[in-house]
């Protein structure tokens, strides 16, 4: 698994470290939970890009596929 694998990184992340923020946690940080998940052999210093992915599929994998938003018509 390396930074490309957005999706395998948000759902790992979501089942090693259930009680950590996925909202606020620091870029810092992601990246230091990231290095310490088993199976992951990408660099230490990620883009801004792929960081960003990491952090949105780990939230998708927290929070389910629900992607509705209250700002779209229903109509």
């Amino acid at each position: 698994m390396d930074w490309e694998d957005y999706d395998a990184i948000g759902v790992a992340l979501a089942e090693t470290f259930p009680n950590a923020n996925h909202l606020t946690i620091s870029e810092g940080d992601l990246v230091r939970l990231v290095l310490s998940l088993p199976g992951f052999t990408g660099g230490t210093e990620p883009d801004r890009r792929a960081l960003a992915a990491v952090s949105y599929a780990w939230i998708a994998a927290v929070e389910g596929p629900d992607d509705s938003s209250p700002y779209e018509s229903k109509a």
